[in-house]
């Protein structure tokens, strides 16, 4: 168990998890680090919970390579690029997460990675809220998606979220944004109260969307 720790780095990571590791992570301060905060990596596991995860270099958390976190009630702000990013068919669970105020999206999701996103909360970044392209996959279900500079949640390049239940308000551009060959299923989102609307979705896509019950301006 790795708990009530400082753990800052000026190499790299300041804390890798790999090859089937998984430690308890818990209570934790985690910062200035070169790269990512928290880098889960080639199949690492772990429970990362209640961490203050902040003023990284990276991403405040990466997971790539069919890595399978559970990432619950962390705070992760600050973060000099995203929050979380979740890249190359890495996996995992996060919930009841705080993220605020990163420099890129809240969540990026690529490269075939499918996580379970769900009742976090993502505000005040400095771009879109979830970013979603390259073939990115996943459930984002349950998140207040608030007061981003860009749109809630941009979608691009092949990529198809089941997106459901969430408030998705007040965010500068757009609720939701599908860009090119971008798709997903969206259910019973909140989309009211966005800068330029509730959809942006190119003619070329529609097909390929699927909106059903969202509350819209």
């Amino acid at each position: 168990m790795i708990e009530d720790n400082e753990i800052f780095s000026h190499g790299k990571s300041a804390l890798l998890i790999r090859s089937g590791a998984n430690p308890f992570v818990r209570r934790n301060r985690i910062y200035e680090a070169k790269g990512s905060g928290i880098f889960i990596h080639d199949g690492g596991l772990g429970v990362i919970e209640d961490n203050e995860i902040f003023k990284n270099a990276l991403a405040g958390i990466a997971v790539d390579n069919l890595s399978n976190p559970v990432v619950r009630r962390c705070n992760v702000h600050s973060n000099i690029e995203g929050g979380i990013m979740v890249y190359d068919k890495g996996i995992g669970v996060y919930e009841e997460n705080l993220i605020v105020g990163n420099g890129l999206a809240g969540l990026e999701v690529r490269s075939g990675a499918a996580p379970l996103f769900r009742r976090n909360t993502i505000r005040d970044g400095k771009q879109g809220g979830i970013y979603v392209h390259n073939r990115g996959k996943g459930r984002l279900e349950g998140n207040h998606i608030i007061g981003n500079d860009h749109s809630g949640i941009l979608i691009a390049g092949f990529s198809s979220p089941i997106v459901s239940v969430n408030e998705i308000v007040s965010n500068k551009i757009y609720g939701i944004k599908v860009m090119t060959k971008g798709r997903g299923d969206f259910q019973k989102n909140d989309l009211r109260g966005n800068g330029k609307g509730s959809w942006d979705i190119p003619q070329d896509c529609l097909a390929a969307v699927k909106r059903k019950d969202n509350l819209v301006d």
